[in-house]
């Protein structure tokens, strides 16, 4: 299955080139394995949403879904 990946800020450092980036996954893959396939390291902070929707590491995905990541807003 395909899905679309948006990348922000540092986070743009991972994964194919251009944006947004599309990977090919298999059926049923969590969002944790795309973040693997982007290379993302664990311990870089990240904000997920599929399809605008903020969700755990270990949600399904699906075909045609958006998957953005950007890193978290602090300050004030």
């Amino acid at each position: 299955m395909k899905v679309q990946v948006h990348r922000f800020a540092n986070l743009r450092a991972y994964g194919p080139p251009g944006e947004p980036a599309e990977l090919e996954l298999p059926e049923g893959a969590a969002v944790s394995q795309a973040l693997e396939r982007l290379g993302l390291p664990q311990g870089v902070r990240r904000v997920v949403l599929v399809n605008g929707h903020s969700v755990p590491e270990d949600q399904g995905l699906a075909g045609g879904d958006v998957l953005t990541l950007f890193p978290p807003v602090e300050g004030g």
